[in-house]
């Protein structure tokens, strides 16, 4: 856990390369989340190369505050929720 005050930024990045016969069925959507105070950030980008066959994934997570009043809680609370939300999100593949 960084200092209070310090800010973090966690990147996830994926490359998995597709057998022939397999193919993508359906991808969540890129997308971007900030709140209010702009403290917490969520983005998400998520594509298929048809020529490479590689499917990429980035996601990232940015606070600029490391620590929340206790009144801030629920906002952070449904933050985190609904980040989570879309990082469940699945990707369907299928044998063609």
């Amino acid at each position: 856990m960084p200092a209070p005050g310090y800010r973090q930024t966690i990147h996830l990045n994926y490359v998995l390369e597709l057998d022939e016969g397999i193919s993508i069925d359906a991808l969540p959507k890129s997308l971007r989340m900030i709140n209010p105070e702009k403290t917490i950030a969520f983005s998400r980008a998520v594509m298929y190369e048809e020529k490479t066959r590689r499917l990429v994934s980035r996601i990232t997570i940015t606070n600029t505050k490391s620590q929340f009043d206790a009144e801030e809680y629920p906002a952070v609370h449904e933050f985190y929720k609904k980040m989570f939300d879309y990082l469940n999100e699945q990707i369907v593949i299928k044998k063609s």
